[in-house]
């Protein structure tokens, strides 16, 4: 939900000092940041968002809708390719290798077992193309 229009507005009820971008950055670093102090030191791999697909919404969630992948597309997702530039972390780009497929969402926003499997299967293909690195 980080791309609901109402966290993306500057008159948002935050305890965060700065504007909605910073906001995400920063919680999404400290995350990370969590994740590199664990003992297990896992490998973090980001991923953009799943996809949205504006044109599957309900007609009463349209404009919601339309307003989240707006968000997406123009700071969610350069964010996390940024972030990930700057951590040294691989990334997989849902965004860009599920865009277009429509008939993978439910409602424009959430995926259905066709798209959750597509994406399991990318992954999966992701990760293991990142442990043969090694």
């Amino acid at each position: 939900n980080d791309a609901n229009p109402k966290w993306w507005d500057a008159k948002r009820e935050t305890d965060f000092k700065g504007s909605s971008a910073e906001e995400f950055k920063s919680r999404y670093v400290d995350l990370i940041n969590n994740l590199k102090n664990l003992k297990s030191k896992p490998q973090i791999i980001l991923t953009t968002p799943l996809p949205i697909f504006s044109e599957r919404a309900p007609a009463k969630y349209k404009e919601n809708v339309i307003g989240r992948k707006k968000n997406f597309e123009e700071q969610i997702v350069p964010m996390i390719k940024k972030i990930a530039k700057e951590q040294n972390l691989p990334l997989v780009d849902i965004q860009k290798l599920l865009a277009g497929d429509e008939k993978l969402s439910t409602d424009g926003v959430h995926f259905n077992n066709i798209g959750y499997t597509k994406m399991s299967a990318v992954l999966a293909e992701r990760i293991k193309e990142l442990a043969n690195k090694k």
